[in-house]
């Protein structure tokens, strides 16, 4: 009978664990949670091309397909906010906002043909795309800020 019960402490634990972390991992980079020190970053992802008191730069991690130039930055030691840049197409580009306003319907764009930006606030971090149009080659930015 008491086994019993430390399995299903054990197990009811390692749920709860299991969906805070869902919760807090980086989008994107899954192997990350929000409030990571740089160190355990470094330890997750290897090491940078620049390494700043409060920033790690990497060249070509890959995010949705891309090869992403991305930014980690921290706040009092804790990771807070991650920010890319890729280069694209424009055809490329039109299709990762119509991916986006599928999945996030209540996320807010505007743009004028040379440039658009997609915005989300309505989940568990804010997320911000600016989709560039009208340079060659196209870029596309992203910008995801923990809870």
């Amino acid at each position: 009978m008491v086994l019993c019960l430390g399995v299903l402490g054990f197990s009811a634990s390692k749920t709860s664990r299991e969906v805070v972390k869902k919760v807090d991992t980086v989008p994107g980079f899954e192997k990350l949670i929000w409030q990571m020190s740089k160190e355990e970053v470094l330890d997750k992802i290897g090491e940078p091309k620049f390494d700043f008191d409060n920033m790690l730069i990497y060249e070509n991690l890959e995010f949705i397909g891309l090869s992403a130039k991305v930014y980690f930055d921290f706040i009092d030691g804790e990771l807070y906010q991650w920010r890319g840049e890729a280069e694209t197409t424009s055809s490329d580009n039109f299709d990762l906002l119509r991916m986006y306003k599928k999945k996030y319907p209540k996320g807010t764009t505007w743009g004028n043909g040379e440039m658009y930006h997609f915005m989300n606030s309505q989940r568990e971090n804010d997320m911000s795309i600016y989709f560039y149009m009208d340079t060659k080659p196209a870029k596309v930015k992203f910008r995801y800020t923990s809870p």
